[in-house]
């Protein structure tokens, strides 16, 4: 009997063994398939993480103008003291993908205009109502296509905190071609065509009311320095405003280029956005209508101008 149990005892023992060995065989088993598993998706969240964030559809910029003049399309609104222009703009992309189109673009934005000196119509105000020359509302839709065009269109509606004229609004649409790298590297021509129409409203941006604007313009620019931090850009914009109608019966509203250094402040982190700065000098030549309402009724006048701005 003590011989049977022991025997029995022992069988026992051996079978416990073996359970325990196929036990054990079983967690290597999962351990191993389980660390494998782990060293995989480790590998695939090292991916998740190390691969670019999707593009925000939103992009925006904002800047300030410093100048001498106020000056709209050769009409000079601000004569005398130092001119102050803010902008800022919200953009959203709704389409962007290969073809012939290849971005859709919808924005607002505001643009503004305070001087020193404010304007003869608001001299019967003080302080600040005084020196807002003009706040304006820009909602803009734009299609970049065939890799290198973008048609931009926009409607403007203007009023004058200052009581300097009434408020007013116009459409205008712009085609622009890019033509960067095409010729020589870091160089480019820029050409564009801006067409404008004065909407019925109680002030009107031209000499005449309901009037046909149109400005051809390049804007030849070259890029030095573009492998450092600091790359200089030098462009010269060249500008005619055209529209008889616009300017009171003759054809030829002026003529303006001048010569425009750009360079970025890299200096500040990039979390903070892209900041740039820009000085340019414009010569304005007048035609004889917008020559009459000019700072001493003079057709060749002077303009410099200082930017700052920001781009996210």
């Amino acid at each position: 009997m003590n011989e049977q149990r022991g025997i029995g005892s022992l069988m026992k023992a051996q079978v416990q063994s073996l359970i325990l060995r196929g036990g054990l065989a079983t967690v290597a088993a999962i351990s191993t398939s389980s660390f494998a598993g782990a060293a995989d998706l480790s590998d695939s969240t090292k991916a998740a993480i190390t691969a670019p964030a999707p593009a925000s559809p939103f992009s925006w910029d904002a800047g300030v103008l410093l100048t001498n003049y106020y000056v709209e399309r050769g009409v000079f609104i601000s004569k005398k003291g130092a001119v102050f222009e803010p902008y800022g703009d919200l953009y959203y992309k709704l389409y962007q993908g290969g073809g012939v189109i290849n971005s859709v673009t919808a924005g607002i934005g505001y643009w503004a205009s305070l001087t020193t000196a404010g304007v003869p119509a608001s001299a019967n105000y003080t302080g600040f109502q005084r020196d807002f020359t003009e706040i304006d509302l820009i909602p803009s839709f734009a299609i970049q296509f065939a890799d290198r065009f973008t048609l931009t269109a926009k409607y403007n509606h203007y009023a004058s905190p200052s009581h300097g004229y009434g408020p007013g609004n116009w459409v205008n649409a712009t085609l622009a071609y890019d033509d960067t790298g095409l010729t020589v590297a870091n160089f480019s021509v820029q050409p564009y065509l801006n067409v404008l129409y004065e909407l019925p409203g109680q002030s009107h941006s031209g000499l005449q009311p309901n009037a046909w604007y149109f400005e051809p313009g390049v804007s030849p620019n070259y890029t030095f320095f573009t492998g450092s931090k600091y790359p200089i850009n030098f462009a010269i914009p060249i500008a005619f405003g055209l529209g008889s109608k616009f300017y009171a019966g003759q054809s030829y509203g002026y003529f303006a280029g001048g010569p425009q250094i750009s360079i970025p402040l890299s200096f500040i982190p990039d979390q903070y956005g892209k900041w740039n700065a820009s000085l340019a000098y414009k010569y304005w030549n007048l035609g004889t209508t917008t020559a009459a309402i000019a700072p001493g009724g003079n057709r060749n006048q002077s303009q410099v101008l200082f930017t700052i701005s920001v781009k996210g």
